[in-house]
């Protein structure tokens, strides 16, 4: 999809993974790797402009401020196993100074 892509323009390549890759879903490596080839992108440009990349995310003048987030993925067989384990990572991410998350939060439908 990037085959002779201009390396400085990592919105557009992005926008071109994003849109070129919704029919295979976007989960598991196929997600890691754009992520990969995305940062990867905003590194050359920024070395190609001689820039810190926060000059070409930010306003120019300052980083901007994000807040990491923990990913938690359940774990387990049953529901109950994934929801125990959730509970469980979320206290290991605050303990580890964690203020956000993210995670899959499912429901068991009433019959």
């Amino acid at each position: 999809m990037l085959l002779g892509a201009d390396p400085l323009q990592p919105e557009l390549a992005w926008e071109t993974l994003y849109r070129g890759s919704k029919m295979t879903g976007r989960r598991g490596a196929l997600i890691c790797a754009m992520g990969a080839i995305d940062i990867a992108l905003w590194d050359i440009k920024a070395q190609a402009l001689g820039v810190p990349v926060w000059r070409l995310l930010g306003d120019g003048d300052s980083p901007r401020r994000v807040t990491p987030y923990a990913s938690l993925l359940p774990a387990g067989r049953t529901l109950r196993d994934h929801s125990d384990s959730l509970v469980e990572k979320a206290k290991t991410a605050k303990a580890l100074g964690y203020r956000a998350a993210k995670l899959e939060v499912w429901r068991q439908r009433a019959l």
